[in-house]
């Protein structure tokens, strides 16, 4: 038995933010939220530091979060997909 089934319906439990980002990752349930250059870089196969120099270049748009770490969009990662599709156009 899971510890969670012997909690009553309506209950609560307090869990991390890594707890939960852990267990929806397991289960292939993702979250949906901007990107880090950490994880940018996982997808491209690239340093972060590679995709901060492309953020600096103007290639590749994002904010700042927290005042001195970058945030990609989706809808940036995809923007910047289409041009290196196009020859960086």
């Amino acid at each position: 038995m899971r510890m969670i089934d012997g909690l009553p319906d309506g209950g609560s439990i307090i869990l991390s933010v890594e707890d939960v980002k852990g267990w929806l990752s397991e289960n292939g349930s993702g979250l949906d939220h901007d990107l880090t250059v950490e994880e940018v870089g996982r997808f491209f196969d690239r340093s972060p530091a590679t995709i901060r120099a492309w953020i600096r270049a103007g290639r590749l748009d994002a904010y700042r979060f927290r005042g001195n770490e970058y945030r990609i969009t989706h809808a940036a990662l995809e923007e910047f997909q289409g041009q290196e599709r196009n020859g960086g156009q």
